[in-house]
């Protein structure tokens, strides 16, 4: 069996930020409490991953309550800056089902000072397809903390309304959420021979 040796330089350079993210599922997903007349979302807990088995609900007049999905694990390093926050909800509408309030939650479970990314103007769409919200470089009107992010009460809530005079169906397959951030790296001088630095 031939084995493999390699040489690798490592060149001296200072501190450099770097550009990193994460992706991941919800581990919880509930409604939160709903107001006069809004509807709950049935078996939130199919939103978890994407496997076409949905959650669903009735948009009234007054819409649905938040569908509210936390505990998604992320693990940023303590002396990273966070840059961007993207959610991608796989949703579907059963003809003419908006956004009613797009949201995220900090770390003590509140969505004060937010910046709320419904959109009002574009029905949902049909079939069940990606929509995106927030992107790579949007910190939705405040900013975060690697400990906000890495709280288990960090998370996204949407919720729904009716498009037009008769009550409709919003559904919804899985919410996924990507981090970006920067993180301070350090490299060293150093040679890597067959595995060894020296």
């Amino acid at each position: 069996m031939k084995k493999l040796f390699f040489i690798a330089l490592l060149v001296a350079l200072p501190k450099w930020c770097h550009a990193f993210q994460q992706v991941l599922l919800p581990g919880t997903i509930s409604n939160t409490t709903p107001d006069a007349g809004q509807t709950s979302w049935n078996n939130p807990d199919n939103a978890k991953i994407e496997d076409g088995v949905i959650t669903s609900t009735r948009c009234p007049g007054v819409g649905t309550t938040l569908l509210k999905a936390t505990n998604f694990g992320f693990k940023i390093p303590l002396a990273a800056t966070i840059v961007g926050i993207k959610v991608r909800v796989k949703e579907n509408e059963n003809t003419a089902v908006m956004d009613r309030s797009v949201v995220l939650f900090d770390l003590n479970g509140s969505s004060v000072g937010v910046t709320d990314h419904a959109n009002l103007l574009v029905d949902w769409p049909t079939p069940l397809s990606f929509v995106t919200y927030g992107s790579e470089t949007d910190l939705w009107g405040r900013s975060w903390s690697p400990q906000d992010i890495n709280s288990s009460n960090f998370g996204f809530g949407i919720a729904a309304n009716r498009d037009d005079v008769t009550t409709q169906i919003a559904e919804i397959d899985v919410i996924e959420m990507s981090i970006s951030y920067y993180q301070p790296t350090t490299i060293y001088n150093g040679t890597i021979y067959n595995g060894t630095l020296r």
